[in-house]
């Protein structure tokens, strides 16, 4: 199984996760103005429900799907596996290619973090509890376990073993009660609508932090083609500081998509006589900066920068270069060059 890392604010997360299992949303404050134009279709949903713009933006920020049969079931409840597929994803980890049970990987992953043991769970199929979601997520968070005396009405009803990580979550002002009663409820389970909700406000957090500009899409670009066009030993074309294209490919993927960097590497290097070169060929297209250009948001974990010009060498063309943020930082995603008919 391969995980590819993405996008991590584990102190965010911490917060995000536990808010899915509380009832009381207002915990949280509203004021976000982060847009994107969205529209999804479920047909259990009719587009007039409080939560379709929650659930709008989950699904187009791939954070969150409906099911086979095209619904969304938002009173449904949050599988244990689901929620450790949220957490896991969460902390930057996603899946590449699936086998089997399409939780296993997720399960194996939460093992591998410690957030869960390897016998928690039977069934990772029923719904998970807000004890259970709470001791997942503060191990996620990476605090350190707290102690004291709780002091919700049904504290006596609460297992010792969970006990310490409410009371932590509680103390970080993580996680409430039900100020109607001042219980925690700790086997109640959440709804999908409810999850939605506040996964997207914290999210929404998290994204806005991490900005994105001209200059760092030019930047990368630059550093893209710095690395794609490695020195060579005078006039025979072996490479200087590397053997062989899987070792560049490694390099270049830091700052790249890998299925991107192997189209390149591919293009442009060759071996002769057991030895890594690369001939002389033209170079690739890239943004002109003195010439008009735009950097749009796709949506607030990717955008892309197009130009549409004319030179004597390719003609009138638009290239657009795609970058998106994920193992915290921003990567470039892809390149499309779309060469124009003159007539």
């Amino acid at each position: 199984m391969n995980f590819k890392k993405k996008f991590v604010n584990t102190k965010l997360l911490a917060i995000m996760i536990l808010a899915m299992a509380l009832s009381p949303i207002s915990v949280f404050s509203q004021n976000h103005t982060q847009s994107v134009e969205l529209e999804i279709e479920f047909h259990d949903v009719t587009g007039e429900e409080w939560f379709i713009d929650y659930v709008s933006k989950l699904v187009t920020l791939d954070l969150i799907e409906g099911y086979p049969d095209k619904t969304f079931r938002p009173n449904g409840q949050i599988t244990v596996a689901e929620f450790i597929k949220i957490t896991v994803e969460s902390l930057s980890y996603y899946q590449e290619g699936t086998s089997g049970v399409w939780f296993d990987p997720y399960v194996s992953k939460a093992i591998e973090l410690e957030l869960i043991e390897e016998d928690e769970f039977e069934n990772y199929n029923r719904p998970i509890t807000r004890k259970e979601m709470t001791k997942i997520i503060v191990k996620a968070s990476g605090e350190e376990l707290q102690s004291g005396q709780l002091s919700f009405a049904d504290a006596a009803e609460i297992k010792a073993e969970f006990a310490p990580y409410i009371y932590t979550a509680v103390e970080l002002g993580i996680i409430e009660g039900y100020p109607s009663d001042n219980t925690f409820r700790a086997d109640r389970t959440s709804t999908r609508a409810e999850a939605s909700k506040l996964f997207v406000i914290l999210v929404e957090d998290m994204i806005h932090t991490e900005d994105f500009n001209e200059y760092d899409a030019l930047a990368l670009d630059a550093e893209f083609q710095n690395r794609l066009y490695q020195e060579t030993e005078g006039d025979s074309w072996v490479v200087s500081d590397y053997d062989n294209k899987e070792n560049l490919i490694d390099y270049i993927s830091e700052i790249a998509d890998r299925e991107l960097v192997v189209t390149y590497v591919d293009n442009y290097y060759e071996y002769m006589d057991g030895e890594l070169v690369l001939p002389p060929k033209d170079g690739i297209t890239t943004i002109i900066e003195d010439r008009d250009y735009q950097l749009e948001m796709v949506h607030p974990r990717e955008y892309q920068m197009i130009q549409e010009t004319t030179t004597e060498m390719v003609g009138h063309y638009t290239i657009t270069i795609t970058f998106r943020y994920e193992n915290d930082t921003w990567i470039m995603q892809d390149r499309d060059l779309e060469v124009h008919e003159i007539g």
